[in-house]
């Protein structure tokens, strides 16, 4: 942009001498830019005419294109002194090498070119062109490892596993069975309970001596009726009467009674230096109204609690009891054992359910047969051993007969282990609510799903029976065929 002068117009009357040829140029400038004619003075008004005029811009236009760069003198370039340097490496520019040395391309040069720049040279030896084709193999051959590295670590990378960092041990010893309970190998002592524990694996090898050698240790011994561990409640004799093994039983049994008599004479548990912990207790005065015992933590965390949990504990005859009838032992072997008063028979009457849960029919319907008669009607041991046989005629209100001590299991839950489908649709007709449950919410379904058949189970099914029932433990119908095998 042009800049302009704020200049005062000026208009004389009448020519004057002494204005400059340059002045007057500008003057006329002036007007031609539409100055005021009038002279600077003051308005009609009074008031007094500023004699500053209003600038005027005019827009600058810049000399662009062909015709500026036209006017401008190109400023020749330089020349190149030709110097020794410059006339060697013209005369080498015949030679491929220095050729593709000179356009900046660094490729790696074949044989015939190596040849005909040996040959130029006259000088090379044979040692450098063996060298150099020594070197291209060496190359070739890292470029081919780093190609199948790369891949490698590709391939991995698809197939990574938690498992791949493990390094396999193949001097650890690996075992099919417990070496501690079911195997023959020495076992150096450890603690009273741990020796003790020995017991199981007299029976589960069928080792007298070491059972007996154990009843005469005084000093490491200090019972043979300890439980296996806290999540297998089984002790030696629940292993032995599960084999049925009668002998072991009887000297299981006068052991035992020789180590109790013994008392003090004997060696004792070791005691455990860890104390259970309480935040202490609340009666019924405390808040006006029953409460539940006081946990150590929020959340059922128990911290060194859990600990004391795990003490090694006797087994009491109700276990084994349990253990027998879950296990399906023979009849006439509980005969025996009751003969012997190894088992008693009231805690058997008790206990007959297990095996119906279990889906034992037959071991069930003959223990209240023999010993429980008058906990159980007649139906429930018709529909426990009747294979083909009719049912006998039966009041409408037998179907829901309670079983006494036995968590209340009714005829509709025996029928329902059944594989004879019959019997249970004899009782649904006499009993529109045949998906009762008993004492611990078991209902006829979960009785059908440890049947040895299935068509209890599709006739409840079909009779609109959900497989989504649970039990106060929360046990769906899966839970009990899963646990009963």
């Amino acid at each position: 942009m042009v800049k302009v002068r704020r200049i005062a117009t000026l208009q004389p009357a009448k020519p004057i001498a002494h204005i400059t040829p340059s002045r007057a140029a500008t003057i006329n400038a002036l007007q031609k830019l539409g100055m005021p004619d009038n002279k600077p003075g003051r308005l009609q008004s009074g008031k007094r005419r500023s004699s500053r005029v209003p600038l005027q811009r005019v827009p600058f236009v810049p000399a662009t294109g062909p015709a500026y760069i036209r006017n401008a003198k190109a400023t020749p370039k330089p020349k190149k002194i030709a110097t020794k340097a410059t006339k060697v490496n013209k005369a080498s520019a015949l030679k491929p090498k220095v050729a593709r040395k000179a356009a900046g391309k660094r490729a790696k040069p074949t044989d015939e070119e190596t040849e005909a720049s040996d040959n130029e040279d006259g000088n090379a030896k044979p040692k450098a062109k063996k060298k150099r084709v020594e070197k291209a193999k060496k190359e070739k051959g890292e470029k081919k490892d780093k190609k199948e590295k790369k891949e490698k670590v590709v391939k991995e990378k698809k197939t990574r596993n938690k498992n791949d960092k493990l390094v396999p041990r193949p001097n650890v010893t690996q075992y099919d069975k417990d070496p501690t309970f079911e195997l023959k190998e020495q076992i150096p002592f450890v603690s009273v309970s741990a020796y003790s524990k020995l017991a199981i694996r007299a029976v589960l090898t069928k080792n007298e001596g070491l059972l007996k050698r154990l009843i005469d240790d005084k000093d490491h011994c200090a019972s043979i009726l300890l439980e296996r561990s806290k999540f297998v409640p089984k002790s030696a004799i629940s292993y032995a009467i599960r084999a049925e093994d009668s002998k072991m039983i009887d000297l299981i049994k006068q052991g035992q009674e020789k180590i109790e008599k013994e008392g003090s004479t004997r060696v004792r548990m070791e005691k455990n230096l860890l104390q259970s912990m309480n935040t202490g207790r609340a009666n019924y005065r405390m808040l006006g109204h029953a409460t539940r015992a006081i946990q150590m933590t929020r959340g059922a965390k128990e911290g060194n609690n859990a600990f004391v949990l795990y003490e090694p504990e006797h087994d009491e005859a109700n276990h084994y009891l349990g253990d027998m009838l879950e296990d399906n032992i023979s009849f006439d072997f509980i005969q025996t054992l009751v003969a012997k008063q190894y088992v008693n028979s009231h805690q058997l009457q008790s206990n007959i359910y297990k095996a119906v849960r279990m889906g034992h029919r037959k071991l069930a319907g003959k223990l209240i047969e023999t010993y429980a008669t008058h906990y159980f009607n007649e139906l429930h041991i018709q529909a426990l051993l009747n294979d083909k046989q009719a049912l006998k005629k039966f009041m409408p209100i037998s179907v829901k007969k309670k079983g006494r001590e036995n968590k209340d299991f009714t005829p509709i839950h025996a029928a329902c282990i059944n594989p004879n489908d019959a019997y249970l649709k004899d009782m649904i007709a006499v009993e529109s609510d045949f998906n009762h449950a008993d004492a611990d919410g078991w209902r006829s379904i979960h009785y059908a799903a440890v049947c040895e058949g299935t068509k209890p189970l599709q006739l409840l099914l079909s009779k609109g029976a959900s497989v989504y029932d649970i039990t106060k433990q929360h046990d769906t119908p899966l839970h009990a065929a899963a646990r009963a095998g």
